[in-house]
């Protein structure tokens, strides 16, 4: 994992960087600046949910962002979308970089006023 939106996979035996669609965490301790709060919970709820090591990446329109990370929706084996679970456990906040916009009516953001409304994570008061 490099933080609670990005995570590095191997593809075909090449390790690339894989920056989730749809979801932005909290940025994580850098030399320039202190930790958002929360960044090291997304960074571990991230990990614990690819924990079995295994994922579905599925494009949008975009192949690359400017860091010339892949851009993807990331899919666990029993169908839940990654993105989304970090939004609904209040550990990001839905984003959007058109054209990548696949899922970002019927699922990012439901999931998004659910977890604002409960309270979670970010939401919290």
């Amino acid at each position: 994992m490099v933080d609670g939106d990005t995570l590095r996979v191997r593809i075909d035996g090449v390790e690339e960087r894989v920056r989730l669609i749809g979801v932005d965490t909290p940025e994580m301790a850098s030399d320039e600046r202190a930790a958002e709060p929360l960044a090291e919970d997304a960074k571990a709820y991230l990990e614990e949910l690819v924990a079995d090591g295994s994922v579905c990446l599925e494009r949008d329109a975009s192949e690359r962002d400017r860091y010339e990370r892949l851009l993807r929706y990331a899919w666990l084996s029993d169908g839940q979308m990654v993105s989304e679970a970090l939004v609904a456990a209040g550990l990001g906040r839905v984003v959007t970089f058109p054209p990548d916009v696949k899922y970002h009516e019927a699922r990012l953001l439901p999931a998004e006023h659910e977890a604002a409304a409960a309270q979670r994570g970010i939401w919290s008061e």
